[in-house]
């Protein structure tokens, strides 16, 4: 019942959250809410450019091999960050080859 208030307050309040299953005597059916702790500006600079680094490794198979779908999934996970190149970086890479 408490994880239902949760829910629901967390909802109407529009805090971000992540529902985890814990595990429980009937099954892993009960959800378990914790809330996220934002990002800091330069923890979120921080976080984007290295995501941006994973896209253009996979981009370019330089440590990993090449794998352009993964590298779209990492500069747009920067890219939701508000990282420029990666937001550019794959339409001009595109247009040049």
């Amino acid at each position: 019942m408490t994880n239902i208030v949760a829910l629901i307050a967390t909802t109407v309040l529009n805090l971000q959250t992540h529902l985890i299953p814990v595990k429980s005597n009937e099954a892993l059916t009960d959800l378990v809410i914790i809330e996220q702790i934002p990002m800091t500006q330069a923890q979120r600079v921080e976080k984007a450019k290295a995501l941006y680094e994973e896209g253009y490794d996979y981009f370019y198979g330089i440590t990993r091999p090449m794998n352009r779908t993964k590298a779209v999934e990492y500069f747009g996970g920067a890219g939701k960050l508000e990282n420029a190149d990666a937001l550019f970086f794959p339409l001009y890479s595109s247009t040049k080859s």
